[in-house]
């Protein structure tokens, strides 16, 4: 049965501040389109993309949902790496929402989606 949030929460708040902040270093990569691509952060602050709730980028003009699909992808697998190092069953979905409650929003140019 897959963990809670609030289980992933207590057993990972001890290394919290080290996840956060290997993750902030992943979300200000450039996708891996190439060198000049567009940033998680740089689509946020242009208004193109916004950040769910299920921690992935939403792309808010059609034009960019290529790149926004290649973030989410390195997205996913952070998650599902997450997951597997703590074990026992860790839901990634739940990997997924914790980065949005608690990494995601500390981020440059943070914009949530509309509901």
């Amino acid at each position: 049965m897959p963990h809670s949030l609030n289980t992933i929460l207590r057993r990972r708040a001890k290394g919290t501040l080290a996840i956060a902040a290997a993750f902030v270093g992943f979300l200000a990569m450039a996708p891996a389109n190439g060198a000049g691509a567009p940033t998680a952060d740089q689509l946020r602050g242009e208004g193109k993309a916004c950040e769910q709730s299920d921690g992935f980028l939403r792309a808010l003009n059609p034009a960019d949902q290529g790149v926004v699909d290649q973030i989410n992808g390195r997205r996913r697998a952070a998650y599902q790496q997450e997951a597997a190092a703590a074990g026992g069953g860790t839901d990634v979905a739940a990997v997924g929402a914790l980065y949005a409650q608690s990494v995601i929003p500390k981020q440059p140019n943070y914009r949530a989606c509309p509901n």
